[in-house]
């Protein structure tokens, strides 16, 4: 029997691993958007359908605010080693520029998932399919150092957490610093926990 690559082998008992890419990809963008919500207290809107057939403004979804409703897109990633740079990274792909104002990433870690507010660098491109494939966003780990000493360059809204990793995540949690609101700790903790966990059970992960 082959000798799993370096990143199944620490992926191996994670959940979320049995689900199809596609699967996984919608499934992280419902979180991210949750995440997202709960960071703002506000209820997101779906992109109208003009946003949806012209090329230069496709999103995820819809931000609502004082001035403008902004372009949010969210793109995930499985973090992954390269053994040649001898380091762990993450490569957000197919992003176009124009087609957002805020991007949201899901870090999907061996133990978790992260919620990041992309700040605008380690955007590749990849010559003329760019136009039509966006780019990469790829964010890299210090070479050297295991997967569980990452530390990201983005703004970290959230952090969900693995505590079954036979497949049932039993307890999420968001950073509740980050979180405006005028709840106590406590109870924006428990608010958090009890939606995401809802939300974790609708999308099918605890059968994964």
């Amino acid at each position: 029997m082959p000798k799993p690559s370096v990143t199944n082998a620490v992926f191996v008992n994670a959940p979320f691993e049995k689900l199809s890419g596609s699967k996984r990809g919608v499934t992280f963008e419902q979180i991210g958007r949750d995440v997202y919500s709960l960071y703002h207290q506000q209820v997101m809107h779906d992109c109208p359908i003009k946003y949806e057939k012209t090329r230069n403004t496709k999103c995820d979804w819809m931000h609502p605010t004082i001035d403008k409703e902004l372009r949010v897109e969210c793109k995930s990633s499985r973090m992954y080693y390269h053994v040649k740079q001898q380091k762990w990274l993450f490569s957000f792909n197919n992003v176009k520029r124009d087609h957002f104002d805020v991007c949201v990433l899901v870090a999907y870690f061996p133990n978790r998932l992260e919620v990041w507010l992309w700040n605008g660098k380690g955007y590749s491109t990849s010559g003329v399919k760019t136009a039509t494939q966006g780019g990469s966003i790829v964010v890299s780990g210090r070479k050297g150092k295991d997967w569980d000493e990452f530390d990201s360059p983005h703004q970290v809204i959230g952090e969900l957490f693995f505590d079954d990793m036979n497949g049932e995540p039993v307890e999420v949690q968001l950073k509740t610093v980050k979180i405006k609101t005028t709840s106590s700790t406590r109870n924006v903790k428990a608010l958090v926990s009890v939606e995401l966990k809802n939300m974790w059970l609708r999308a099918g992960v605890k059968h994964v």
